[in-house]
């Protein structure tokens, strides 16, 4: 049935994004191609959760900078208040925001973010890009 629909198994958006920010980036480099052959995909489309997912690791990492006990409980508690659109459980986001917070320094992810944006201004910029290679680039560059 994923053949028909054209999502297959292990290589979806949210496949790339976990790999990406746990710091795979062989297995996140693997899924940007998969990712981008399914209908309606683009580079955007995969940079834009990235950024999110990126704001949302460093805001659970300022948090256990701060050094707040519960980091998770943290985390939920501004997702709840903010409500940003297009996660997928808001629970389930801050548990992962917080597990990915401990692979990451604070400048680690402001220089992600940075990299990010420069790679969602290159897709938007330019009528002639790789999206694959410009993504693949910058998931290589989150890289421990």
């Amino acid at each position: 049935m994923s053949a028909l629909v054209g999502v297959r198994r292990g290589e979806t958006i949210h496949d790339l994004v976990d790999a990406a920010l746990e710091r795979r980036a062989a297995r996140a480099a693997h899924l940007v191609e998969p990712v981008l052959e399914q209908a309606g995909m683009s580079g955007v489309k995969i940079v834009t959760p990235l950024g999110t997912h990126l704001v949302g690791t460093a805001l659970a990492r300022a948090e256990r900078d701060r050094g707040t006990a519960r980091v998770e409980d943290a985390v939920l508690r501004q997702l709840l208040a903010a409500r940003p659109y297009g996660l997928r459980g808001y629970k389930e986001e801050a548990a992962r925001w917080a597990r990915w917070s401990t692979l990451w320094t604070a400048p680690e992810l402001s220089a992600a973010l940075r990299a990010t944006l420069a790679a969602d201004r290159a897709l938007k910029g330019t009528t002639v890009t790789n999206d694959g290679g410009i993504v693949t680039q910058l998931v290589l560059s989150y890289a421990a």
